[in-house]
């Protein structure tokens, strides 16, 4: 009796494995019906309770870029799809994930992306350029080619700088999730 009550158990934690994974399917399909990049919603996974299935969830997201894509490594296609969505950044992205800008506009772009690690722990270092920004100083608010007067302090500068250097870091670090790309570490650097 016992037995058969643990065969009907996992049965019925089979096919509702399956209908969560047609339903994520569904998902990835409507956004590229969308013209959008397939990428994890994970906040519509939290309200509907189903963080519980990340994991599996991650790896059918690979799955289906390996389908779709036609290539043989999902998780080589989801960091390219990642690199290509972070190339531009701006002030709004970093609102849009919960990463508080104040007043500070700006344009950076990310031109080159280097991974290392494994796929449960990347790390993630990739080339910084601030294309155009509006930042809050002690000053006041000044334009980047304000911040970059000979006026303007090296310390200022560094200041200013840092700080628009970590909340772009910590927004690649948030949206990789949506790419199924655990990253452990972010660091950045100054690209030409």
């Amino acid at each position: 009796m016992v037995m058969k009550k643990l065969i009907r158990q996992i049965l019925k934690e089979e096919k509702e494995v399956k209908v969560l994974k047609s339903f994520i399917f569904k998902i990835f399909q409507n956004q590229v019906s969308s013209g959008l990049t397939p990428h994890i919603p994970y906040e519509d996974l939290r309200r509907k309770k189903l963080t519980q299935y990340i994991e599996l969830i991650d790896k059918w997201y690979f799955e289906f870029l390996e389908s779709h894509y036609d290539v043989s490594d999902g998780f080589e296609k989801a960091k390219t799809l990642f690199h290509n969505t972070i190339e531009d950044i701006n002030e709004e992205a970093l609102k849009n994930v919960g990463i508080g800008t104040g007043q500070d506009r700006f344009e950076v772009s990310i031109p080159w992306i280097e991974f290392s690690g494994e796929i449960i722990q990347l790390d993630v270092e990739f080339g910084f350029k601030i294309n155009d920004c509006y930042l809050e100083t002690e000053d006041g608010m000044k334009t980047y080619e304000e911040l970059l007067d000979d006026d303007f302090s090296d310390y200022e500068w560094i200041e200013v700088t840092d700080f628009l250097r970590s909340g772009v870091e910590e927004y690649v670090q948030r949206k990789g999730y949506d790419f199924g790309l655990n990253i452990f570490d972010v660091e950045s650097e100054w690209a030409d």
